[in-house]
């Protein structure tokens, strides 16, 4: 039996499976109510996938124009350009597990003999990249991984360098990750690019990943649950968990995006914590695989 979350949003409501066990599987083929529904479920988050890489790719095409790929973002040592191979390198991952999941394996297993972590070892490897090299590769990365998430033939689970997913939530990760790493280079180059609904989903996946930030720190999951209400730049509000926790999270959404992906600590927010669970996760919050990250202070 699947465990939903309903989160309600003023202009859709995600029936958010759990890790979506039965996605697309021959019984919910048989049920044409429900499979049209996990259909239309996909294709909202796909949709904001293909928002938030528009809003990359004027990113990635200002700091070409201003000759910025070069440029060091706060993520020390990476360049503007270690940003954008990160993003190409995961999206042919992405592709990969999606369509022949034993070549991912062979490839994790290759990357695992490294000495260095899969991150550094792939800005290391694709440093010598040319800018326009760059650019191509990852418009072409990600119009394949697009068009490959669009044609509804996906497998029921996927494997990647954490725990195996479903095809969704590998969706939603890389709009996670699209978002975080346009946050660097947008910090970097100062180019203000108007949110889409693609922060949404980041918001979503940072409140779903609540237990995996204590986990991966090595801590005890606590038993109690954080209600977290967050604004949205044109005043949407998104809430999750239970009003009548004693631990709560309050603020602007993309404070709270900044702090699940690691790239604002949440003492320099505006965010409102109360209780100790909240301050206890917002500590430690990290919504993307791996083990825990180098949390930035800044």
């Amino acid at each position: 039996m699947i465990r939903f979350r309903k989160i309600s949003y003023s202009e859709v409501t995600y029936s958010v499976a759990l890790h979506v066990e039965l996605l697309l599987s021959r019984p919910l083929r048989a049920d044409k109510q429900r499979y049209n529904a996990v259909v239309a479920q996909i294709e909202v988050f796909l949709t904001n996938l293909e928002r938030e890489t528009s809003r990359v790719v004027q990113l990635i095409e200002d700091a070409k124009r201003r000759s910025l790929f070069s440029a060091p973002t706060k993520a020390t040592p990476w360049t503007v350009k270690d940003q954008i191979t990160h993003l190409a390198y995961f999206d042919e991952m992405a592709e990969l597990t999606l369509t022949d999941p034993d070549a991912f394996d062979d490839k994790i297993r290759l990357d695992e003999n490294s000495a260095t972590s899969i991150c550094e070892s792939v800005r290391l490897r694709y440093s010598e990249l040319s800018n326009a090299e760059t650019q191509e590769w990852f418009f072409r990365s990600r119009s394949s991984l697009l068009s490959t998430l669009s044609t509804g033939q996906l497998p029921r689970r996927v494997s990647w360098f954490g725990p195996a997913m479903s095809p969704i939530s590998l969706l939603v990760s890389r709009t996670m990750e699209s978002w975080a790493h346009g946050f660097d280079i947008a910090e970097t180059t100062g180019l203000q690019v108007a949110e889409s609904t693609s922060l949404k989903d980041v918001c979503d996946i940072g409140y779903r990943t609540f237990a995996n930030s204590f986990i991966t720190n090595g801590l005890e999951v606590p038993e109690s649950e954080v209600f977290v209400i967050l604004t949205l730049p044109w005043g949407e509000v998104l809430r999750f968990g239970h009003p009548e926790s004693l631990d709560k999270v309050e603020g602007p959404a993309k404070d709270f995006a900044l702090v699940v992906t690691q790239r604002k600590s949440f003492e320099r927010t505006s965010l409102v914590i109360q209780g100790d669970v909240a301050h206890e996760w917002m500590a430690v919050a990290q919504c993307f695989a791996g083990p825990p990250g180098d949390r930035r202070r800044s």
